[in-house]
C-alpha cells in the first residue's frame, strides 16, 4: 500500500490507476499527485468495482467531479455473489469495495471523499443471572430477581451512505458568501454545506437490565407484586459537530475576509464579535473551511432508567375482575434523539455530557386501572322482562392518571448567536416549575397558564461568549420543566339480549354503551413554553414580547359517545 504524501491515507496503487483512468485528479491539484490538465465535459459510469481484496482496515481515497448528483454513492462489501453490510461484527472480512457512481456527470466542481471501513467490535459477552425464592414455603410468597446484559447489534452506524450524510456526493448544498448581486453568483469553486464522519473503531450498544420483585397472593384471588426495576445503557449513538470555531478564540487573519464587514484591511478579524453578532459565516473560522457542520457520530452516550412497578390484580369474584398497575420512574440520559446530535438543540458540542438530564420521554408518575363489573341488579329477578330487560348488564373502563413529558426549549437575541456559531440557553431567575393559573390574553381572552414564564430570563451578553466562564451559553439545564399529563376516564356499559334465530345454535344480540373522555374533563396537551429573540439581554420572558409565554396552547379531545349493536351468533 502506498501513502499519499501530507495527507496519511493508505492507497493501493492498483485502485488508484483504476480511479484515476475514471475519473482525472482535481484541478488545483493535491500533494503527491499532479494536477489533472482538463476536466471532461460530460460523463457517464454506471459502476466502479476496485478488486483488491481489501479488509476491514482498509482506507480507500476516490476522486469524483460534481455539479449534478442525481443518485446516491453506496459503498458496499463484495461478498461471493451478495452486497452485504459491515455492520455485522462476525462479518468475514471484504474481498471488493464496490461504488456504485451511476449519474450523468455535468462536471463543474471537483471535490474529494474517503471512504472507509470500521473496525468490528467483537467484545460481545451478555451474562445474565436469575433467581426466585419462596421464603414461606407455602407458594403464597415469592421473591424473583435478575440481572443481564444485552447488545444492540442493529444499532450501530452503517458504513454506506450515512458516513458521507450530507456530504459529496451524496447532497450538494453549496453556500457562497460575501456575493453582492445574482450575475455575481458564477461557477466556481464552492464548498459542499455538510458532511458526517465516522470512528475508526465500532462499539456495539448494549444495556443492564435488571429488577428485584415482591409477589404476594392474598385471600380471594388478590395478587400483588412491587418491583425495583431499571436498566443502565453504555454506548449509545450521538453526534457532535467536530468544525466548530475553537473556544477563547481571539483575533485571527483570513486573508479572504480583508476588508470584509467584522475585520481590517489585512483580514485580522475578531472571530467570536464576527461570529456572535453573525457579521460572518463560522465556517471562515473553523478549522476545515472546506465544509459547513462535520457531525462526527459516535458511541458516547448513556442512559439511566430506575423505577417502582407495582401491580394489584383481583382475577375473579363477586363479579369483578380489577387491574391497577402504577410506575415512579425517572429516565436520565444525554440524547434521547437516538443518534442524532443532541446539546439541547445546538448550543456546546464541546460539552456533550452537559445536557445529561431528564430524557425526553420520562413520565414520573403512571397509574392505570382497568375494570370490569357484571352488575348484579335484577339479574335473579323472577320476572323475565325484568330480568331480560334490566339485569345483565356489565360496566368496564380503563381509567388513566399520568404526568406529563418534559418540556424544553432555548433562549437567544434575534440576529445572534454564541461564541462558536451555536445556540443559548435561557438563565433561570426564579423556580421553573408547573405553576397553574388563568391569565387574560388580549386576543383569546382568559386562558389558563402551566408556568410563570418570568422565571425564566434571556442570558446576559457576557454569557455569548465562548470563554469556560461560569453561565456560558446560559445557565438553564435540559428538560427541567414537565409539561401536562392526563386523567382520562374511558367507560362502556354492555347489555346483551338473548336473539330467537338460527334454531338450535345460540345467538345474541349485545348493545354497546362506549364513552371517551366520559366526565369532559379538560385535559392540556401542550403549552407555549419559549423566549423572544426580541426580550433585550437579560430580561424575563414574561415582557411584552412574549405574549402568550406560559400559556396552554392545546387539548385532548372532549367527550365522545358512541353506540353499538353487534350481533354474535
Amino acid at each position: 500500500m502506498d501513502t499519499l504524501t501530507g495527507a496519511g491515507y493508505s492507497l493501493d496503487p492498483n485502485a488508484v490507476d483504476m480511479l484515476n483512468a475514471y475519473v482525472p485528479y482535481p484541478n488545483n491539484g493535491v500533494d503527491g499527485y499532479v494536477a489533472a490538465p482538463s476536466i471532461p465535459t460530460n460523463y457517464r459510469q454506471e459502476a466502479i468495482r476496485v478488486d483488491q481484496n481489501i479488509n476491514v482496515k482498509t482506507t480507500l481515497f476516490v476522486r469524483f467531479t460534481q455539479d449534478s448528483w442525481n443518485q446516491r454513492l453506496t459503498p458496499a462489501l463484495w461478498s461471493g455473489d451478495t452486497y452485504d453490510s459491515v455492520v455485522s461484527p462476525w462479518q468475514v472480512p471484504a474481498k471488493n469495495m464496490v461504488l456504485r457512481l451511476t449519474s450523468t456527470f455535468k462536471p463543474n466542481l471537483m471535490n474529494e471523499v474517503i471512504l472507509a471501513c470500521m473496525n468490528s467490535d467483537h467484545n460481545t459477552l451478555v451474562p445474565r443471572v436469575g433467581f426466585a425464592y419462596d421464603p414461606t414455603g407455602n407458594g403464597k410468597t415469592a421473591i424473583r430477581g435478575g440481572l443481564g446484559m444485552y447488545h444492540d447489534l442493529a444499532a450501530g452506524i452503517d458504513v454506506g451512505v450515512n458516513e458521507i450524510e450530507g456530504g459529496p456526493p451524496a447532497v450538494l448544498s453549496p453556500v457562497a458568501a460575501n456575493i453582492v448581486g445574482y450575475q455575481n453568483i458564477v461557477p466556481g469553486p464552492l464548498a459542499p454545506a455538510s458532511m458526517g464522519a465516522v470512528p475508526t473503531n465500532m462499539r456495539i450498544p448494549y444495556v443492564m437490565q435488571y429488577n428485584v420483585t415482591l409477589q404476594h397472593e392474598f385471600k380471594g384471588g388478590n395478587f400483588l407484586s412491587v418491583a425495583w426495576v431499571g436498566s443502565n445503557a453504555r454506548r449509545l449513538n450521538t453526534g457532535r459537530n467536530i468544525n466548530l470555531p475553537a473556544m477563547n478564540s481571539g483575533t485571527v487573519n483570513v486573508p479572504a475576509l480583508a476588508g470584509a464587514n467584522g475585520c481590517d484591511s489585512s483580514g485580522n478579524c475578531n472571530v467570536q464579535n464576527d461570529i456572535i453578532n453573525e457579521l460572518q459565516p463560522t465556517f471562515f473560522f473553523a478549522p476545515y473551511q472546506d465544509y459547513g457542520n462535520i457531525t462526527y457520530y459516535e458511541f458516547s452516550a448513556t442512559s439511566e432508567y430506575n423505577s417502582l412497578q407495582a401491580n394489584l390484580r383481583h382475577a375473579v369474584g363477586h363479579g369483578l375482575t380489577f387491574q391497577a398497575a402504577y410506575t415512579d420512574s425517572h429516565a436520565i440520559d444525554e440524547n434521547s434523539a437516538g443518534g442524532e446530535p443532541l446539546t439541547g438543540g445546538g448550543v456546546d458540542d464541546y460539552d456533550l455530557p452537559r445536557w445529561r438530564g431528564t430524557g425526553n420521554f420520562n413520565l414520573t408518575n403512571v397509574l392505570v386501572m382497568n375494570y370490569v363489573y357484571d352488575l348484579p341488579f335484577f339479574k335473579h329477578s323472577s320476572a323475565s322482562f325484568v330480568r331480560n330487560g334490566l339485569g345483565g348488564w356489565e360496566f368496564s373502563g380503563i381509567t388513566s392518571f399520568y404526568s406529563g413529558e418534559p418540556v424544553d426549549f432555548n433562549c437567544g437575541e434575534n440576529g445572534m448567536q454564541n461564541g462558536i456559531g451555536q445556540g443559548l440557553r435561557c438563565n433561570t431567575v426564579g423556580a421553573l416549575k408547573i405553576q397553574k393559573g388563568t391569565v387574560n390574553d388580549p386576543t383569546f381572552g382568559p386562558v389558563p397558564t402551566w408556568f410563570n414564564p418570568g422565571a425564566i430570563a434571556q442570558p446576559l451578553l457576557s454569557q455569548y461568549y465562548a470563554n469556560g466562564e461560569s453561565g456560558m451559553f446560559g445557565y438553564m439545564g435540559r428538560n427541567i420543566l414537565t409539561g401536562p399529563g392526563r386523567n382520562n376516564w374511558d367507560l362502556a356499559l354492555l347489555k346483551s339480549f338473548e336473539a330467537p334465530w338460527f334454531n338450535g345454535e345460540h345467538s345474541s344480540f349485545q348493545f354497546r354503551l362506549e364513552t371517551f373522555n366520559t366526565f369532559n374533563h379538560p385535559q392540556w396537551k401542550s403549552i407555549n413554553a419559549s423566549c423572544s429573540g426580541a426580550t433585550p439581554f437579560g430580561g424575563t420572558c414574561n415582557d411584552a414580547n412574549n405574549i402568550g409565554n406560559g400559556e396552554v396552547n392545546g387539548a385532548w379531545a372532549p367527550r365522545l359517545v358512541q353506540l353499538g349493536l353487534k350481533l354474535i351468533f
